[in-house]
C-alpha cells in the first residue's frame, strides 16, 4: 500500500524503492504481481523522466494551455520529479506538483514525448491516465499499444474499476447524462 501511495503522488522513483523491498517468499503469484507492478512502475518512472526533459529543453517553451494546467497561460520554464514550474509575466513563479495534473493534461503530455510506434510508450501512457483515473484517456492509449502489438488485457481489470468509479461519481453528483456516456 505505501509503494501504490507514492505511486498516486507520481513519486515512482520512491515507489519502485518500496516495491523492491517486498519478499514474497513461497508464494509465486504474489511473486508474479510483484513483478509485474515493479514493471509498470518502471515504465512510469521512464515516461515522467521524459516528460521532465521535454518540458526543460522545448524551444519554444511549452506553454501551460498546451498541457491544459490551469492558472494565467505562461511559459513553462521548468520540471523536475517535484513539480512543474511556470512563469507568468507578473515574476512569480507557479509550481504545480505532477499529482495535481488532469486526465486531460497526461492526453496532452504523453502524446509529446511518445514515439509513434512504441506500443511500450502508448502502454505507459494508459498506465499513467490510469493513475490519475481517467479511464476514457486510458483506454485510448492502451488500445494504441494493442495497435502496435502490446499486451494489454492485464490492464482491463483496472481500466473497468476505474471507469465504474467515474461513473459513480458522476451518478452521485446527479450527472446522469454524463454517467451514461461513460
Amino acid at each position: 500500500e505505501p509503494a501504490e501511495a507514492l505511486v498516486r503522488a507520481w513519486d515512482f522513483q520512491g515507489a519502485a524503492k518500496a516495491l523492491a523491498k517486498l519478499k514474497a517468499d513461497d508464494d509465486a503469484e504474489f511473486t508474479a504481481r510483484i513483478a509485474a507492478r515493479r514493471d509498470e512502475v518502471a515504465r512510469l518512472a521512464k515516461l515522467k523522466a521524459r516528460m521532465i526533459a521535454r518540458i526543460n529543453e522545448a524551444q519554444p517553451r511549452l506553454r501551460r494551455s498546451s498541457i491544459l494546467i490551469r492558472g494565467i497561460n505562461a511559459d513553462l520554464t521548468k520540471a523536475d520529479e517535484e513539480c512543474i514550474v511556470a512563469s507568468p509575466p507578473n515574476g512569480r513563479d507557479e509550481e504545480h506538483a505532477w499529482r495535481t495534473l488532469s486526465g486531460r493534461s497526461v492526453e496532452r503530455l504523453v502524446p509529446l514525448v511518445a514515439e509513434r510506434e512504441s506500443a511500450a510508450d502508448w502502454l505507459a501512457g494508459g498506465l499513467l491516465a490510469l493513475v490519475v483515473n481517467d479511464a476514457a484517456v486510458a483506454e485510448a492509449f492502451m488500445e494504441k499499444a494493442r495497435s502496435l502489438g502490446a499486451q494489454v488485457d492485464r490492464y482491463l481489470d483496472p481500466l473497468a474499476a476505474v471507469a465504474f468509479d467515474r461513473a459513480r461519481n458522476l451518478i452521485a453528483d446527479k450527472k446522469l447524462a454524463e454517467a451514461k456516456s461513460e
